[in-house]
């Protein structure tokens, strides 16, 4: 990589560059890449299977599946607006977590089943018919404890000093998808078969329909979940 930078060429095609460093000159290496060819200016194809890395080098990414783009976008973009599941699954660390629900019409308003809990909508989500099958995903750090908020039982803790990631599963609720990832502050104490509430603050939540692709919460010009 060395002797290709000296040459100064018009653009660089990199191939997982860093792949075979260990972690902690990666993200060395690649902090001291990015202030390097921003100083170059010159146009670099960047390939990785490493996400931060694409997340921190890249303007704009592409992100693809089994040879196919799925999305291509400017980082933030990709992380707030994904276009499909499988970005909302992929983008992210820990990713979106990605679970199965039903929308259904109720005398309070809209609301969302999961499993044999539901969990109230703050507004409809467009060209969706009564209990249609979706996908809702929400990030890890939109979720929070709560003394009202979705049942679950905790499963494993990671504690990361500055943080700690509760993996907990869904009470009640047997299906793929029904263990949660959260990223609480600090260091908190949990221990497996604990229950715990997690608030979902409805705002945050993405869904995707039968095909995958994302639907606009609460827009009238959101493709169909049919």
């Amino acid at each position: 990589m060395g002797r290709a930078l000296v040459r100064q060429p018009a653009a660089f095609l990199m191939d997982e560059p860093l792949s075979n460093l260990d972690a902690r000159l990666r993200v060395q290496i690649r902090s001291e890449l990015s202030e390097l060819l921003d100083r170059l200016g010159a146009t670099t194809l960047y390939v990785t299977h490493d996400q931060s890395e694409a997340m921190t080098l890249g303007d704009r990414v592409a992100v693809m599946d089994r040879g196919r783009l799925q999305q291509i976008a400017p980082p933030q973009e990709l992380y707030e607006r994904p276009a499909n599941a499988f970005v909302a699954g992929f983008i992210g660390n820990p990713p979106m977590n990605l679970f199965p629900v039903r929308v259904v019409s109720a005398s309070a308003g809209v609301q969302l089943h999961l499993g044999e809990q539901t969990l109230p909508l703050s507004a409809p989500i467009a060209n969706c018919r009564q209990d249609a099958p979706l996908t809702a995903g929400i990030r890890p750090e939109h979720l929070r404890l709560a003394s009202d908020g979705l049942r679950a039982t905790v499963s494993i803790t990671e504690y990361l000093g500055h943080e700690t990631l509760l993996y907990a599963r869904i009470s009640r609720m047997d299906a793929p998808g029904s263990m949660l990832v959260a990223r609480l502050p600090g260091i908190q104490i949990f221990h497996p078969g604990d229950t715990v509430r997690l608030s979902l603050d409805p705002m945050r939540l993405h869904f995707f329909g039968r095909d995958g692709a994302a639907l606009d919460h609460g827009s009238a010009d959101a493709p169909s979940c049919r």
